[in-house]
């Protein structure tokens, strides 16, 4: 008794020392520290729109889509050249890197405007796209280049403090346009890596078509050799993915027959496979329309609305109903096998999805999920700020974000891909695979030293290098869960993985200076606490 009480405080003193290092270390080890969220999707809004009507346009009769993104090839830049401290503060005030993506369109015209607006609320960028044969004047090039300087001063942007690099025209059919470029003095900064070199730059470009201002950008210039380095660095980390994956599809394979044989058997349990369809299915609902804004986002002018949106609805919900069927036969495949194997690993799990009162064993499963999820969020933290100050690691920011802060309510898409991704990923690598491969090799380290790798290393199309990183990562967080899986069951696993995606998601929000998605994190964060709830809810009295 005395050796089991003592466990138990060492699991929550571990639970506690991840949680601080989570807490702290969070800002020297990983990017998405750079994103200071001051406005939200509205307020960009209705900053582009006074921007535009500024300029003499009237945007009254258009639709608008605001979504969050960045360039984040600009970030790691940054990042190599200064370090990632630097970059994050350079990147929240002085160095274009992120910004709200506002534009105006009407359908089946080319004519509308895009606005970039920055979390902070300054104007970064601005495209009036006009169509070719648009009337206009036709000033002289430096007469054009006076319109563009005037246009400058009057958005507070001296020029004196940069230098002219790059002039040009285009003479249309009836107007003529220009294009300007300046780069800013002293702002070079420039990046060597195994012998190759480069220098990036900040830099402002004017577009003026025939008398008017057509468009502005202030951004972050990267020499071509960078960029052709990252995409390099990109394609190796999906075929090292795409070899995990076929791996991956070689499970699956192994699910479908084990689904078949439990039919066959009668083993499977239908009231569980509809729990676990609504339990998948809702959420997926939710966020489809959650992210209409996304998708409106991505309308292309040349297709009529009705067809545009009817068929991005229908590959959301096509998408939906494969995911649910793979998690379904994934799930029977897996419980067969458990059933036999390890049962009380997953005695938990059924009781949970056949709406049973639980036991106490069930609740401290539960509970025990977040104090396991504390744990990982700290060795991943540590992991990181190691591996950057020692052992030449670095991390792109990741784009998750943008599709979060892109919808209608941004608490609803963490919570839903939290959920599909621990049950899905928990039932075909810990609860599958493993009792599948020690039932085909009888060695129990195979049986989770394999699948372990190969969920590892089917994530190395993330942007973490070098590209083995990630890999080498999360086999380690692979084992751990597949530990836990074996000795305190999948629920267990599923709790954990769920609180720490929803944890890692909620991040910009919880770290936003704008009170509606600091809200969003917040409820979140409360949604991720909803096992803990139920298991207090649902518990019986006695065991």
């Amino acid at each position: 008794m005395k050796s089991n009480n003592v466990k138990k405080i060492l699991f929550v003193l571990s639970a506690a020392l991840g949680l601080f290092l989570f807490v702290f270390l969070f800002e020297q080890a990983f990017p998405t520290a750079s994103i200071d969220l001051k406005l939200d999707r509205k307020q960009a809004l209705m900053r582009a729109q006074e921007y535009v009507t500024a300029l003499g346009y009237d945007v009254s009769g258009y639709h608008s889509s605001v979504v969050f993104s960045g360039d984040r090839t600009k970030f790691v830049f940054l990042e190599k050249c200064l370090g990632l401290l630097a970059a994050n503060q350079l990147a929240k005030k002085e160095v274009p890197i992120w910004y709200w993506s506002v534009r105006f369109f009407k359908e089946l015209e080319k004519e509308g405007f895009d606005v970039d607006v920055n979390p902070i609320g300054r104007i970064d960028g601005f495209s009036h796209y006009l169509e070719e044969r648009a009337s206009g004047e036709a000033l002289s090039q430096d007469a054009a280049k006076k319109t563009a300087i005037e246009f400058l001063h009057n958005n507070g942007i001296f020029i004196e403090n940069y230098e002219t690099i790059e002039s040009s025209s285009l003479k249309r059919e009836q107007r003529t346009d220009h294009s300007f470029v300046w780069k800013k003095n002293e702002s070079e900064l420039t990046w060597k890596e195994g012998g190759k070199e480069g220098e990036g730059m900040q830099r402002l470009s004017v577009t003026v078509h025939g008398s008017r201002i057509g468009g502005f950008r202030a951004f972050f210039w990267t020499p071509e050799i960078f960029d052709r380095h990252i995409r390099k660095l990109f394609s190796e980390g999906r075929f090292l993915a795409l070899i995990s994956s076929f791996f991956y599809m070689m499970l699956y394979v192994a699910a479908i027959i084990m689904f078949i044989i439990s039919f066959r058997k009668e083993s499977v349990r239908y009231r569980l496979m509809v729990a676990l369809a609504l339990l998948i299915g809702i959420p997926n609902i939710l966020n489809i329309l959650n992210s209409i804004p996304l998708i409106t986002a991505g309308y292309d002018t040349k297709v009529n609305f009705f067809v545009y949106y009817g068929s991005e609805l229908i590959s959301e919900f096509k998408g939906i109903i494969n995911h649910v069927i793979v998690i379904i036969i994934v799930f029977c495949g897996g419980s067969f096998l458990a059933r036999s194997l390890y049962k009380k690993q997953v005695e938990g799990l059924h009781m949970v999805l056949e709406g049973k009162r639980i036991n106490r064993n069930t609740q401290q499963e539960i509970l025990g999920g977040y104090l396991f999820a504390f744990m990982i969020l700290g060795f991943v933290t540590l992991f990181y700020f190691l591996g950057m100050k020692y052992g030449n690691v670095w991390v792109f920011p990741s784009t998750r974000y943008s599709n979060i802060l892109g919808t209608w309510f941004p608490f609803l898409l963490p919570l839903s891909l939290s959920l599909v991704a621990a049950i899905s990923e928990e039932f075909i690598f810990r609860m599958f695979a493993i009792s599948f491969l020690k039932k085909v090799l009888k060695i129990t380290f195979l049986a989770v030293f394999i699948p372990s790798v190969i969920w590892a290393f089917a994530h190395s199309s993330y942007a973490v290098f070098p590209i083995y990183t990630r890999g080498i990562e999360l086999t380690i967080v692979a084992l751990a869960f597949s530990y836990v899986f074996l000795r305190y069951g999948i629920l267990n696993c599923i709790v954990a993985h769920y609180v720490i995606d929803a944890v890692l998601f909620s991040l910009p929000l919880l770290r936003s200076s704008n009170a509606y998605f600091l809200m969003s994190g917040v409820i979140v964060i409360i949604l991720a606490a909803l096992p803990a709830g139920v298991s207090f809810l649902t518990r019986r009295e006695t065991s």
